[in-house]
């Protein structure tokens, strides 16, 4: 037995535990109920950790317990607004897709799951290692994330239904090209008001990562473009390579 199989062995027993153990100390429950949906545990807690890595990566210091309580309720208010956006979603039929945009979507997410085990498998490749062992450490790393071929189907699926919805909360209102021009000249106005004659502000601002539609004298960053596309662009935008 060599010592890739050694270790292979060794990672893949501790991935196990580690999801056994989460799965006994994380009990799915209700956390709140929205128009009589329960939000669960699970779903919120990956908003979460990802709401409270963002802000860490930014610099905020977690350990202070009255910043990090404040941040866990700031997640939780998004997780309910995500709720209330999927329901209204789901009432105006934006999930309704036929067979053969449901089959692009089952077909889309099966390569991106191949895709992500293969990426999985490939970072911890060695000379003596086999796709065989690779491959059971990769699904024991995807399972202890909670991730499966279905994670990536639906997020395909939550994709064409999210720009479903922004059609129909435009139907009446279509944004023109003199609306997206007006509303790019408002931010560069916005932003220069704030930062032309405050430069610990500009600084401030790019340091934590808000959005900077003007830069003062004497500095250089990439600017926001807006570009108007001329023509028709329907069918030309394509996800991995294809479209329903």
């Amino acid at each position: 037995e060599n010592t890739m199989k050694k270790i292979l062995s060794l990672m893949l027993a501790l991935l196990l535990c580690l999801s056994l153990c989460h799965a006994e100390t994380l009990e799915d429950y209700p956390v709140a109920t929205v128009n009589g949906e329960d939000l669960m545990y699970s779903k919120y807690k990956a908003i979460e950790t990802a709401y409270l890595y963002q802000y860490e990566s930014a610099g905020v210091d977690l350990s202070d317990e009255s910043v990090y309580t404040y941040l866990t309720d700031l997640a939780l208010s998004y997780a309910l607004e995500q709720m209330l956006v999927e329901q209204d979603m789901r009432a105006q039929g934006c999930y309704e897709f036929d067979a053969e945009t449901e089959a692009w979507f089952a077909e889309s997410g099966k390569a991106a799951w191949k895709q992500a085990l293969q990426d999985v498998m490939d970072s911890m490749r060695t000379a003596d290692s086999s796709d065989d062992e690779l491959m059971v450490y990769a699904l024991a790393y995807a399972e202890s994330l909670g991730v499966s071929e279905q994670t990536y189907v639906d997020y395909f699926r939550t994709a064409y239904a999210q720009e479903n919805y922004r059609q129909w909360l435009i139907r009446e209102n279509p944004i023109t090209d003199a609306d997206v021009q007006s509303a790019y000249d408002e931010r560069i106005a916005n932003s220069e008001s704030l930062y032309a004659s405050d430069i610990a502000a500009f600084e401030n601002a790019l340091v934590n990562g808000a959005e900077v539609w003007y830069t003062p004298a004497g500095y250089r960053n990439v600017q926001q473009i807006l570009l108007i596309a001329e023509g028709a662009t329907n069918g030309s935008i394509k996800v991995n390579g294809s479209e329903p």
